[in-house]
C-alpha cells in the first residue's frame, strides 16, 4: 500500500509528540516504508526539539534506505541543530548528489554555505531555491520579469515578501535605496507588517 508521505506530515503538525508517533503506528508505514515510518518519526522529534532523538530516528531511515535524499536532507538539518556542520555538510551533499535538481536540498546547503562564510559556494545553492514549489511566488508575481539590477530613475520595481517576517523586517531598508535612485517601489508584504512598514513606506 502506498501512502501519501505529504498528507500524513502535513496531518501530523497538529499532533502533540505522543499524538504523532501513535499515529505513525496507526499507518502502517512501519511494516510497509520503514524508511519512510523512521524519517517521519524524527520530523516529529525535530517538532519538539528533540534533535538528540531526531537524529537517532533519522539514522535509522538512512541505514534501510541509504539512496533515499529526503533522509539526508533531514539529517543535514538536524546535525545543524546539533552545531556538527562539517557532518551536515555531507548529508547535504549527499542529498543534493541524489537529488541534484530538488530547490529545497540545495538551499538548505546554501543556507549552511552561508552560515560558515563560505560566499562564492553559497550563493548558487542559496539563488536555486527558486526552483522550489516552497518558494514560487504567486502566479501574478512570477509572471514579471525578474530585476537585473540596473537602477533606471522612473522606473517601477516590485519588492515582495519570499521568507519569514524577520526577514522582511531586516531587508526592507534596501528598498529605500532604490527610492533615493528614483524608481518607483512597489512592496508586497506580509500583512501583520503591513501597518508598521506603512510608518517608513507610502
Amino acid at each position: 500500500m502506498l501512502f501519501n508521505l505529504e498528507e500524513i506530515s502535513q496531518r501530523l503538525i497538529g499532533y502533540n509528540l505522543g499524538e504523532a508517533l501513535r499515529y505513525l503506528e496507526k499507518t502502517g508505514l512501519r511494516q510497509s516504508q520503514p524508511h519512510c515510518y523512521f524519517c517521519l518519526r524524527s520530523e516529529v522529534y525535530i517538532r519538539a526539539f528533540d534533535f538528540k532523538k531526531a537524529f537517532d530516528e533519522i539514522a535509522r531511515s538512512i541505514n534501510l534506505k541509504s539512496d533515499w535524499a529526503p533522509s539526508h536532507n533531514i539529517c543535514g538539518n538536524i546535525l545543524v541543530e546539533l552545531g556538527e556542520f562539517d557532518k551536515a555538510l555531507e548529508s547535504f551533499n549527499r542529498a543534493v548528489d541524489l537529488e541534484p535538481f530538488i530547490g529545497e536540498y540545495k538551499f538548505n546547503r546554501g543556507q549552511l554555505l552561508l552560515l560558515l562564510g563560505r560566499w562564492d559556494l553559497a550563493r548558487p545553492d542559496y539563488e536555486f531555491r527558486l526552483n522550489s514549489s516552497i518558494f514560487q511566488p504567486p502566479s501574478a508575481i512570477a509572471a514579471l520579469p525578474r530585476w537585473n539590477g540596473d537602477c533606471v530613475p522612473g522606473k517601477s520595481i516590485l519588492i515582495y515578501w519570499e521568507q519569514g517576517q524577520g526577514d522582511t523586517i531586516q531587508f526592507i531598508r534596501f528598498a529605500d535605496d532604490l527610492i533615493q535612485k528614483g524608481m518607483r517601489v512597489g512592496l508586497e508584504v506580509q500583512e501583520s507588517l503591513v501597518g508598521l512598514l506603512s510608518c517608513s513606506f507610502p
